[in-house]
């Protein structure tokens, strides 16, 4: 019995994983079903896209009015899915469905040398976002936000969460995760962005370059150490590069096609993006660039600005009608800090940011990159590129074979690794780029065993990138060697992925047991929740934020900052008068990072419960009378 309960827990998940992309499926295939996509991966790519964007759109407004409630969501996308489906387009969906699955049926056929790893590699990373939450983001303010709204129904304001003001597009995408379900399928959405980008990649590269290029570039990218680890978790890192790719995607079918509509298309995913992440920013400053430096007329450039502008600006507009401040917390020098951040808080945050991480930003470490990405990883926080990755840093070696798509993608790829290197280096911030070091890697690995299979069989007349361009003149021996190179290539990820196969906590009771034995916070958790003890100010638990059910604050930034109390924790009167003060009943500290801190309690405060890992006090107000 146990095992069908299992079975039918990871069957339940993935069913709802499987209603949210349909009805993205069906969103995409009504906005672009007169238009003709190249191939049936660059449908499903674009389709998937664009309908998740068009359900975030949805989501907001229903949130910023505060109708957060399973039947105003229900009906609302069920009314967009009927009125997509209405009248005679209900058959020519059925039509196109059917079409599609001969198609893909019919290429599976010839690709049936290669079907069979990629299922289980597919199958293998299906497992990882099945655990409780445990990334320090997720759990210190994506989920807590995505709670918040739902307890809320809908988009109010926290100023004791890290970063309340932010663009929190796939917040609200975790939002309707936990309003039907629950934190798992929040950490699936994040996870299956990664394998949607990657159908993408591989119908890109099979446009562009071939379908081995195209199926070894994907793979390179799902086999990265750093899109591994995030697929455990509730991040918005994925969400961000899922859109950036998809801008990218529709700019460059914009270019070829020079069908207005795409760069349409192109301008709402990249609003999708900047309403995900600041980091998106960045990208509509590039992309601009872009269409001016084609010479292309003035009109293109503000459309595509306007359409950035109409999709990506709600959170912005927001941030600014609350704080004055719409990149808050980024513009205070500009627009001037506000009650939510100080001056200090935002000085901490970019150094944070910009000064911690990384190496020298200098020219001799800029050369020694592609070593220290892969000797010293753990200077650019979590994570790690694969290694065929390191053949992005050749591609300017290969800038002269490269067909104009080639030489594209690497100017575009190495202006960002430039800007990343001279700014962040958390290689997080990287990740946008990602498909596309995986594209241009794959395509000179396969221009390299292409040259070496040539040069055995005494057969290489052509320059090497027509060779990787042809893929009608590889042999069955040729696409077997493909084939076990990129065997390896799986096994050695996962042979030195850090990820173990767990029994997968399906129960409430061991769901809990999990927790406490991942985090030693988690037992004041359990504490924390079993009482009902609420207003709580805590140090060094901000990671037990999604967690705590009753009111806990306490960060480094914010109105409850740590540093508003660090003059008078050594004094127990003043530390208690100041925590009375500010509403607070109980006083949560993290030893193990508040060691550092001479804190006294021994007045004024009552041990509720102390471990080697902290202690939860009582504010004493019997002793103040």
């Amino acid at each position: 019995m146990e095992y069908i309960h299992v079975l039918l827990w990871f069957l339940f998940h993935y069913f709802s994983l499987f209603c949210i992309y349909t009805v993205a499926y069906i969103f995409g295939w009504r906005l672009l079903k007169h238009k003709d996509i190249p191939n049936l991966s660059g449908r499903v790519f674009i389709f998937l896209t664009c309908g998740i964007g068009v359900i975030i759109s949805a989501l907001f407004f229903i949130m910023l009015f505060k109708v957060f409630y399973k039947s105003v969501v229900l009906i609302t996308l069920i009314g967009i899915v009927v009125l997509c489906l209405k009248g005679e387009d209900l058959g020519r969906f059925k039509i196109f469905i059917k079409e599609d699955i001969r198609l893909s049926g019919s290429k599976s056929k010839k690709w049936y040398w290669v079907f069979i790893p990629v299922l289980l590699f597919l199958l293998y990373i299906l497992f990882r976002p099945l655990y409780p939450p445990g990334g320090w983001d997720d759990i210190s303010y994506h989920l807590p936000y995505a709670k918040y709204y739902v307890e809320n129904n809908g988009l109010v304001l926290n100023p004791y969460l890290r970063y309340a003001l932010h663009p929190h597009n796939m917040n609200i995408l975790y939002s309707m995760a936990l309003l039907f379900y629950d934190d798992i399928l929040a950490q699936m959405i994040h996870a299956s962005m990664a394998i949607v980008a990657a159908v993408g990649i591989y119908s890109l590269g099979s446009i562009i370059f071939n379908r081995i290029a195209a199926l070894t570039a994907a793979m390179i990218f799902l086999c990265s150490p750093l899109v591994l680890h995030l697929m455990q978790m509730a991040y918005i890192d994925l969400g961000l590069m899922l859109f950036i790719f998809c801008t990218y995607y529709c700019f460059s079918l914009w270019l070829t096609t020079q069908e207005r509509f795409w760069l349409y298309l192109a301008g709402a995913s990249l609003g999708w993006a900047v309403g995900t992440k600041y980091l998106g920013l960045l990208f509509v400053l590039l992309f601009l660039m872009w269409i001016i430096n084609k010479g292309k007329k003035t009109r293109f450039v503000l459309v595509f600005l306007l359409i950035v502008v109409v999709v990506g600006s709600p959170w912005y507009i927001r941030n600014y009608l609350i704080s004055k401040d719409p990149i808050f917390p980024f513009g205070g020098k500009i627009f001037g800090y506000s009650w939510l951040w100080n001056e200090n808080d935002a000085a901490g945050q970019a150094n944070d940011l910009y000064v911690e991480h990384g190496t020298p930003r200098t020219i001799k470490s800029f050369l020694a990159l592609p070593r220290n990405l892969v000797a010293k990883k753990e200077k650019f926080m979590e994570g790690a590129i694969s290694p065929p990755m390191l053949l992005f840093f050749l591609a300017f070696l290969f800038y002269a074979w490269g067909n104009k798509h080639f030489r594209q993608m690497t100017i575009f790829s190495y202006l960002n690794l430039l800007i990343w290197f001279m700014t962040t280096q958390i290689l997080r911030y990287f990740l946008p780029v990602l498909p596309f070091v995986s594209l241009i890697s794959a395509t000179i690995f396969v221009m390299f065993i292409s040259f070496v299979l040539r040069r055995a069989s005494k057969a290489f007349r052509n320059n090497m990138f027509e060779i990787v361009s042809t893929p009608d003149r590889w042999s069955s021996w040729a696409k077997g060697t493909i084939l076990l190179i990129l065997l390896l290539i799986v096994g050695l990820y996962i042979k030195g992925d850090n990820f173990s196969v767990e029994a997968i906590p399906t129960t409430r009771q061991d769901r809990e047991q999990y927790l406490l034995n991942k985090m030693p916070g988690y037992k004041f958790v359990q504490m924390i929740n079993g009482r009902q003890l609420t207003d709580i100010y805590s140090i060094g638990y901000e990671d037990m934020q999604y967690f705590v059910e009753g009111k806990m604050v306490g960060d480094w930034f914010g109105p409850m900052r740590y540093s508003s109390l660090y003059p008078i924790l050594k004094d127990c009167d003043k530390l208690y008068e100041k925590l009375n003060m500010l509403g607070m009943k109980y006083f949560l500290i993290n030893k193990r990072r508040a060691g550092q801190w001479e804190i006294n309690t021994k007045r004024n405060f009552q041990i509720l419960y102390e471990n080697e890992d902290g202690i939860l006090l009582k504010l004493d107000h019997s002793m103040q009378e």
